[in-house]
């Protein structure tokens, strides 16, 4: 499948893990602590979890990275 959700006929991951960003420790800019969007590519997070954020915290809200105007699906966000 691609990230288009039609059929490629590959077994090959569509993309791959990117663990030497996502593990930078939150000091650097382009870390996953920071926000995200349109030009951040796969850094940052949108739900604003800090790294001293409590074990389990639940985010009032999330906005989507690449447009955050488009509205989150209630069914499928915090209240």
């Amino acid at each position: 499948m691609d990230l288009e959700g039609n059929y490629s006929g590959s077994s090959q991951p569509v993309m791959t893990g990117d663990f030497h960003a996502f593990s930078k420790t939150p000091v650097r800019l382009d870390t996953p602590y920071n926000q995200c969007g349109p030009t951040s590519g796969r850094n940052g997070n949108p739900w604003a979890i800090a790294p001293l954020s409590s074990p389990g915290v639940n985010p009032d809200e999330a906005r989507f990275c690449l447009d955050p105007n488009l509205p989150s699906d209630p069914s499928h966000s915090s209240p």
